[in-house]
């Protein structure tokens, strides 16, 4: 199931992928609110680096622990 359409405002920051107990949960900064909620560190992967090409920012990808494990630069 494809997730809903989300818009992101070009004028905000980066888009993280945090772990959030069991799951994987994909943030812009600043943020209360997650864009998305996955039961996969690769599904909320895929939707965090679409969502930050389009919109011309960054998805930084956190492991397990919290720490940064990589980052995608679309600016």
């Amino acid at each position: 199931m494809m997730p809903k359409a989300v818009e992101i405002a070009n004028d905000r920051q980066d888009i993280h992928v945090i772990p959030k107990g069991e799951r994987w949960i994909v943030k812009e900064v600043g943020e209360s609110k997650a864009l998305l909620n996955a039961n996969t560190k690769a599904e909320a992967v895929e939707r965090a680096k679409e969502w930050a090409l389009d919109a011309n920012r960054s998805a930084i990808i956190h492991r397990k622990d919290g720490t940064v494990e990589t980052s995608y630069n679309y600016s």
